[in-house]
């Protein structure tokens, strides 16, 4: 869980000076001018290569001072069309997420947009109260029209229990995210019951973002534990669980 004190909280979006605690995605996008986004890249890990990786980043990293531990849990609530165009990769959907995101047991929700252009990657965020989200999904703002326009909805909930790190001046993060389970949903409910069914079984997916080149120390660490980047998204692994698989004739790229 979270601390439930959101003081200059890595959870918050702030206007005025930006948290160094961000994610290096989210501080770009609240940066002025425009933005060029940060990258990301994605690992399989099994558990104890996990604990083991974990264990090198404590010595070089700092834990995400508004976690214990630098753990919380997050829930994450994907969007997509009638026709599942995000999880296929269709047209303008090929490049964009869209979920509610709650951390821990707080009671604030964010409503999020997750694009990628040229390999790097922007978040734009709208920070809600959890007993106001179906007024909110009716409002002006734009990820209510976004979500009107595009004909989305949900389609599934996943959990996971998140360790994340932060490097000097908050330009790296790393994250771990365990105990991944998912179930399909009609609608805007953030409740993880028991039917939640496992995703990547046995695994840790291991997220690195940064600005620009990859840091020195994160390679290194990429050396010794023999990691090789790939997709690895939680949606379609998720909804691949829950029994939905990429058409023949999808844009799979």
């Amino acid at each position: 869980m979270i601390r439930e004190s959101t003081t200059d909280s890595p959870l918050k979006v702030h206007t005025g000076q930006v948290s160094t605690t961000l994610s290096p995605s989210l501080r770009q996008a609240l940066a002025p001018g425009k933005p060029k986004g940060a990258r990301e890249l994605k690992f399989l890990l099994s558990l104890e290569d996990a604990r083991l990786f974990e264990e090198r980043l404590k010595e070089t990293m700092a834990p995400d001072p508004h976690g214990v531990g630098g753990g919380y849990q997050v829930k994450s609530l994907y969007l997509d069309t009638p026709l599942l165009d995000v999880f296929h990769r269709c047209g303008k959907h090929a490049f964009r997420k869209y979920r509610v995101r709650q951390y821990g047991s707080l009671d604030t929700l964010f409503l999020e947009r997750k694009s990628k252009k040229a390999q790097r990657i922007l978040k734009h965020r709208i920070e809600i109260q959890k007993n106001s989200l179906a007024e909110s999904l009716t409002g002006p703002e734009w990820f209510a029209e976004e979500v009107r326009l595009q004909n989305l909805s949900p389609v599934c909930i996943i959990g996971y229990q998140r360790s994340a790190f932060i490097g000097e001046n908050g330009d790296i993060r790393v994250t771990l995210d365990r105990d991944l389970c998912g179930y399909a949903v009609k609608g805007f409910n953030m409740n993880l019951g028991p039917q939640a069914k496992p995703v990547h079984e046995g695994k840790c997916v291991l997220e690195f973002k940064f600005l620009d080149k990859i840091p020195g120390k994160l390679r290194a660490l990429m050396r010794e534990f023999k990691l090789r980047p790939g997709a690895h998204s939680k949606y379609r692994g998720c909804m691949s669980v829950l029994g939905v698989s990429v058409q023949s004739g999808s844009k799979t790229a």
